[in-house]
């Protein structure tokens, strides 16, 4: 069997008063009229300075989606990106697989490497593509980079063909051409968002 069948975010405060009164009654006007300025100028800093803007957390209590479309397209995209580069890599033999890399992480990520490394070892390669199709949100939960997107989606086969070492054709008449999985998402980077797929699991119940 070919090695891919199976791959589907110090102002100081002066409180000191009456001190500085006291002691102003025993310094010259001069040195009064001097120490009064600088009183004064440092009461309209601290007044007048804007106190700093809080950074937002990674965490922060905040959706990172606007809406359950917004997660959904994020989903999709993320997804037409993954099998972009997987698509590559398989036609180019399983060469460099760590490209993957930028679309996924955890054990979809190790997965999509081991799958890479079979072909290599098989000395096989890919022509045409697979694709994702159909998707259908799940659920999205947490908040911020602790956010999970769950969809559901079609993995279409039937335009990929693999090729031996000898330059033949595997038989692929097993493996069927469209199959529902369930895919995991998870929040990597808030500004710009983005997502990588960590996760996914056959699913006979999306129907495809």
């Amino acid at each position: 069997m070919s090695a891919d069948k199976c791959l589907p975010v110090a102002v100081e405060n002066f409180r000191g008063t009456s001190q500085l009164s006291a002691t102003v009654e025993r310094m010259p006007l001069r040195r009064t009229a001097v120490i009064a300025a600088i009183t004064c100028t440092l009461a309209l800093t601290a007044c007048t300075t804007p106190a700093p803007t809080p950074k937002p957390s990674p965490t922060s209590s905040a959706p990172v989606f606007a809406s359950d479309e917004e997660a959904l397209a994020a989903a999709e995209q993320t997804m037409a990106d993954y099998w972009v580069v997987m698509n590559t890599i398989f036609q180019e033999g399983g060469a460099n697989p760590e490209r993957i890399e930028l679309h996924a992480e955890g054990r979809w990520l190790e997965k999509s490497i081991s799958s890479a490394n079979l072909l290599s070892k098989a000395g096989e390669r890919q022509e045409g593509a697979i694709t994702a199709d159909s998707m259908e949100l799940q659920q999205v939960f947490g908040r911020g980079l602790n956010t999970t997107v769950i969809t559901y989606a079609c993995n279409d086969f039937s335009a990929r063909e693999v090729i031996d070492s000898d330059g033949r054709q595997v038989d692929l008449s097993g493996v069927r051409p469209r199959k529902g999985y369930q895919l995991t998402f998870s929040v990597d980077s808030l500004d710009p968002i983005v997502l990588k797929l960590t996760d996914t699991e056959y699913w006979e119940k999306k129907s495809c």
